[in-house]
């Protein structure tokens, strides 16, 4: 092997797939469990590196509470073959410090080149954000809360 396919290979050798199921607990859906795996996943995209990925696996889905913040990710990949589901309880999502506004789903900063993405089509992942029941009224439709 020669140094130019070396270089080639090396950001291959050092980069980590990543199981979310790992660090989250997936199939449950109550508050506890959304607020855990919403902490699980901050912690776990702060230590994503250049090259890695994250895998949120076919057949899982992983509930989560509202306010999910992430800094600084570059060059990483965040496969959604699962789904993510966020509590559709609308009176336990967190608030904007201060305010009587709830926080956004997910508030990413500084992001360069992050991927979102599935294994293949066939996998065809999910991020629910549980809509219906913030911004939908039967038989009367949409309004801005």
């Amino acid at each position: 092997m020669n140094l130019l396919n070396l270089v080639f290979l090396l950001p291959l050798a050092v980069s980590k797939e990543i199981l979310f199921s790992d660090f989250g607990t997936p199939d449950t859906f109550d508050l506890p469990t959304a607020e855990a795996n919403k902490v699980a996943l901050q912690e776990t995209l702060a230590l994503l590196d250049a090259n890695d990925s994250l895998i949120f696996e076919a057949g899982k889905t992983f509930s989560l509470q509202g306010g999910i913040k992430a800094t600084g990710l570059t060059d990483v990949r965040l496969v959604v073959d699962g789904t993510l589901k966020f509590y559709d309880d609308i009176d336990s999502w967190p608030l904007e410090e201060g305010s009587d506004r709830v926080q956004e789903a997910f508030h990413f900063f500084d992001f360069q080149n992050v991927t979102f993405t599935t294994t293949d089509s066939s996998a065809m992942g999910t991020i629910d954000g549980s809509g219906l029941n913030w911004w939908g009224f039967p038989e009367i439709g949409y309004l801005v809360r």
